[in-house]
């Protein structure tokens, strides 16, 4: 789970909201894209990677691989693929 933090804000019906690019935070207040903290954080809103220009593409691209990294593989290695065909049914090399 990440949230929003941006370097800017911006006042909305007496509110303040994230400006200019959003950033993923993740629970040590740490931007994604970079080792600092941003200036600001929502922790109330979620961030999530919308392919809008507002949202950092350095962000998206670091979600989408910890969550590759983070989804097992279908089926164990050993299942996926067998490091020789069985005896069986392998023709027999003649040299």
């Amino acid at each position: 789970m990440y949230v929003v933090g941006s370097e800017l804000i911006a006042v909305e019906d007496e509110c303040t909201v994230p400006a200019g690019r959003r950033h993923a935070v993740d629970l040590d207040g740490r931007v994604l894209c970079t080792a600092a903290r941003p200036r600001f954080t929502w922790p109330e809103r979620r961030w999530q990677a919308d392919d809008d220009a507002s949202t950092c593409a350095l962000c998206m691209h670091e979600v989408r691989a910890r969550e590759v990294i983070a989804t097992p593989p279908a089926y164990p290695a050993d299942a996926a693929y067998e490091i020789a065909p069985p005896r069986e049914a392998r023709d027999p090399i003649w040299w």
